[in-house]
């Protein structure tokens, strides 16, 4: 008995070495991967909630009418995963903004001119539609490397959708929240300018009120 024992020590042992070997998640780190997922879905839901009290307050403060204002949202790792399914509490709150009268502005980095565009820009819609996610038009950047929003952005404020690649093209709307996962996903904000910026800085005096991070 005591022989198996220390076989079985053994194997145990040289399993857990050949799973690091080989990058095999040990027990201990499946568990804290789980866990860690758990605290992302957690936050996700409590920013989305904390944000649309906000969103509430604010049509209601400044008595806004249906159609006049609306929110935009980056798509990748704010209202969509890494496998393309719903972020938690991403369908509720764009379809609770859209019963409230507001517009849903989509904002992403895909590139709307990719081979067979229309295609990519199809199957997008079709991946918001299945999730089950609310949005009044998908602002594309032009191409891989159109990383700088504040164009798109611009166009959904003003109206001007020319030289824009979107699914439609809507009135002017006042903006009254940002919701994204990186520092450009919020208007004239660069990583740079906020690695060597204070936190005091009037450039973060926003978050949590008009722009709203969620964990990436």
């Amino acid at each position: 008995m005591y022989k198996k024992i220390l076989i079985l020590a053994f194997v145990t042992k040289i399993f857990a070495a050949t799973s690091i070997q080989y990058g095999l998640p040990s027990a201990t780190l499946i568990n804290q991967i789980d866990i860690n997922y758990a605290n992302k879905k957690a936050m996700y839901r409590e920013i989305f909630t904390n944000g649309l009290e906000k969103i509430v307050a604010n049509v209601a403060e400044q008595k806004l009418t249906k159609n006049s204002w609306g929110v935009v949202f980056s798509l990748d790792g704010t209202l969509l995963d890494d496998s393309n399914i719903a972020a938690p509490g991403a369908p509720q709150i764009t379809c609770k903004i859209t019963k409230l009268g507001g517009v849903v502005s989509i904002v992403t980095d895909r590139s709307g001119v990719v081979a067979n565009n229309n295609d990519f820009i199809n199957q997008t819609t079709k991946e918001l539609d299945k999730q089950g996610i609310c949005y009044s038009n998908i602002v594309f950047a032009q191409n891989n490397n159109d990383t700088n929003k504040n164009p798109r952005f611009n166009a959904v404020i003003s109206g001007d959708y020319e030289n824009i690649i979107t699914t439609k093209r809507l009135p002017p709307i006042q903006i009254i929240a940002y919701f994204g996962n990186k520092i450009e996903d919020f208007p004239n904000l660069k990583q740079n300018l906020a690695n060597t910026a204070p936190v005091s800085d009037n450039m973060f005096s926003q978050f949590g009120q008009q722009y709203f991070m969620l964990p990436r």
